[in-house]
């Protein structure tokens, strides 16, 4: 009989039980089972540990379960691995990315988070009447959230940050590009390094003078003052800028030449790829306190392109009413769950949170223990109890 041994099944030598049809098992990492006690469906990685065969009809079915498991860890380990935005603030922090600084320009999420950064809130809609015509009749509609300080400097919030610079971004090219049936391109501008002593507005007006004489008269910019060398870990000042904009782009050849800029046009950027440029863009982009990190030009400019607002997501489902801070001070309480979700509940005990006062949002079992150390205090003031 063939042994077959489990690859992983967590972290370290963790015990842990496997229920299986047939059989209960308890066994560590490396531990070696019969084939037969394996469920396909089991969450775990199995490889072959000896060298006998099955019978032709087992062994072929063997193979198959084997590939299936294969198939279905692969998809585990791509949807685990990190995205180029998580691997590029990683590369941040454990370079000197942390410290490097030019005229006031730095790197995003090189700050600590704040001290209610990520922490588990509560909004919801607490107006029972409004929902009394509906299946929710006499309940509130509760949603957590995670709090976020929406900085790009901070070394939490800074995903969410570039997540929704990046949507506005899009929205407006998306926009313009259905207005005008062109396609965005993304395009590289160099400075030259004679040039690398010019201040960041010097710098951005003579880039715009750039596009405009390679063909590009309706973009954005994204200001990167420094980049990466991978194999020795280290940022270096090396000004360049990110376009994302339309136009013929020709004569770059030409504008190296007679003015040493380096024009590259990495191709034609459509769909999610659009906003999948400027988040990634934007995960190593310039930052300067009074200085924004996407700016437009030409036909893209605010003035000259309106977009329609967003439709606001912050709504309770069924009076459309939007969402306020709440907190829960009943005598059920239970530590809410940290994770995102939305539901529908009794209302007893759920308060409006208001900014004008501070809110008491003490459990009953804590107010209980310390409203009996205020009473010992008192009781005891003056006594010495050595």
């Amino acid at each position: 009989m063939r042994l077959l041994t489990v690859r992983w099944l967590l972290q370290g030598d963790e015990l842990r039980k496997f229920v299986f049809p047939t059989l209960n098992l308890i066994f560590q990492q490396g531990h070696e089972v019969c084939c037969n006690m394996i469920n396909t469906n089991s969450l775990f990685k199995i490889t072959h540990a000896d060298s006998e065969t099955y019978p032709a009809t087992q062994q072929s079915n063997f193979e198959e379960q084997k590939r299936q498991n294969d198939v279905y860890y692969d998809k585990e380990e791509s949807a685990l691995r990190k995205s180029k935005f998580d691997e590029m603030v990683d590369f941040i922090s454990i370079t000197n990315g942390m410290t490097i600084s030019n005229d006031g320009w730095t790197l995003p999420s090189t700050q600590p988070k704040g001290k209610d950064c990520g922490k588990w809130s509560h909004k919801g809609c607490l107006d029972v009447e409004a929902h009394r015509h509906s299946e929710w009749k006499g309940k509130i509609f509760v949603k957590t959230y995670k709090k976020s300080c929406f900085k790009p400097s901070c070394e939490l919030c800074v995903k969410k940050w570039a997540g929704r610079e990046a949507n506005r971004a899009t929205r407006r090219i998306e926009q313009y590009a259905e207005n005008s049936g062109l396609k965005a391109k993304h395009i590289v501008v160099s400075v030259p390094y004679w040039k690398y002593d010019l201040d960041y507005k010097s710098m951005k007006k003579e880039v715009r003078k750039v596009l405009k004489k390679v063909g590009c008269h309706d973009f954005s910019l994204v200001y990167h003052p420094f980049r990466k060398n991978i194999q020795e870990r280290f940022w270096y000042y090396s000004p360049h800028f990110h376009v994302v904009g339309f136009g013929w782009i020709a004569g770059t050849k030409e504008m190296f030449d007679k003015e040493g800029w380096v024009v590259k046009n990495l191709g034609i950027r459509k769909g999610t790829e659009i906003f999948q440029t400027y988040f990634y863009l934007l995960s190593h982009c310039g930052i300067k306190p009074k200085n924004h990190t996407v700016i437009w030009f030409g036909n893209l400019s605010y003035s000259k392109l309106k977009v329609a607002e967003e439709p606001e997501i912050n709504v309770c489902p069924v009076c459309n009413a939007k969402l306020r801070p709440i907190y829960y001070s009943g005598s059920l309480w239970t530590p809410p769950p940290e994770t995102e979700i939305e539901l529908f509940c009794n209302p007893d005990g759920w308060n409006l949170l208001s900014r004008a006062k501070p809110v008491d949002i003490r459990t009953p079992i804590e107010k209980t223990h310390d409203m009996v150390n205020y009473h010992l205090y008192y009781a005891n003031r003056g006594v010495c109890l050595s």
